[in-house]
C-alpha cells in the first residue's frame, strides 16, 4: 500500500521551523506538529493511568488537565524519571504520526515538525530530513523577544538541544532562514523538489 514520503521538519529553539511550517502548510501540505500532540498525550485515559501510577495524583490539576508545573519539578534532574515519562509520551506521539499518515494516504509527502527529531532518534524513522538554521545571535534575540525571557534562559534551553552543527551534517536539507522576504521562496523550491521525487515508497 502506498503512503506519502514522511519528511521531518526540525531546527533548534529560535529557527523559525514553525514558521516554515506554516509556509508548507499554505502550499497544501500536511503538517503534523508533535509538539502539540506530545501535549494531547497527557489526556488519553491510558497514558494519564500510567502517569498518575507514576507521578502521582499532583500530576493533574482538578479539572483534569496536566500539572505541568508539577511534572517539571518532578523530573527536573531526574533523568530515569524523564525517561519513563517519555516512554508513556512518546510512543502515542509515533502512533499518531502513523494515523496521521494513514489519514492522508493519497499525498505525495507529509511534515513530521518536531523539535527535537534528532535528539530522540525520530529521524531514523523519515524519509528526509529538513533543518531550519538561523545565525545563534538571531535566535537568541527571535526567543528573548518572543518569551520575554533572559539570554541566559535562552541559552539553557539551547544546550538542551544538539549543537546546530551536529544536526547540519545528519540533515539532508538545510534552509537557512536568515530573510523573511525569501523564505517563501526557499520553501516553495523545496515543495516542488519534493513533489517531483519519485520517492520509492
Amino acid at each position: 500500500m502506498n503512503r506519502p514520503a514522511r519528511i521531518g521538519l526540525t531546527g533548534g529553539i529560535g529557527s523559525g521551523k514553525t514558521t516554515v511550517a506554516q509556509v508548507f502548510e499554505k502550499l497544501g501540505v500536511p503538517v503534523f506538529y508533535s509538539d502539540d500532540y506530545g501535549k494531547k498525550a497527557y489526556t488519553d485515559p491510558e497514558v494519564k493511568r500510567a502517569v498518575l501510577e507514576l507521578l502521582g495524583d499532583g500530576a493533574y490539576r482538578a479539572d483534569g488537565s496536566i500539572d505541568r508545573e508539577y511534572l517539571r519539578a518532578q523530573v527536573f534532574r531526574d533523568k530515569e524519571l524523564l525517561g519513563r515519562l517519555e516512554a508513556l509520551v512518546h510512543p502515542w506521539v509515533r502512533r499518531q504520526f502513523d494515523l496521521f499518515c494513514e489519514e492522508h494516504g493519497s499525498r505525495v509527502y507529509v511534515i513530521n515538525e518536531a523539535a527535537i527529531l534528532f535528539e530522540k532518534g525520530g529521524d531514523a524513522a523519515m524519509d528526509h530530513v529538513l533543518l531550519v538554521t538561523a545565525d545563534r545571535e538571531e535566535r537568541i534575540r527571535r526567543v528573548m523577544n518572543r518569551d520575554g525571557i533572559s539570554r541566559a534562559d535562552v541559552e539553557k534551553r539551547m544546550d538542551l538541544q544538539d549543537s546546530e552543527e551536529s544536526k547540519i551534517l545528519r540533515a539532508g536539507t538545510i534552509i537557512v532562514n536568515d530573510d523573511r522576504e525569501t523564505l517563501d521562496e526557499k520553501v516553495f523550491n523545496i515543495h516542488k523538489i519534493f513533489m517531483a521525487k519519485i520517492w520509492g515508497i
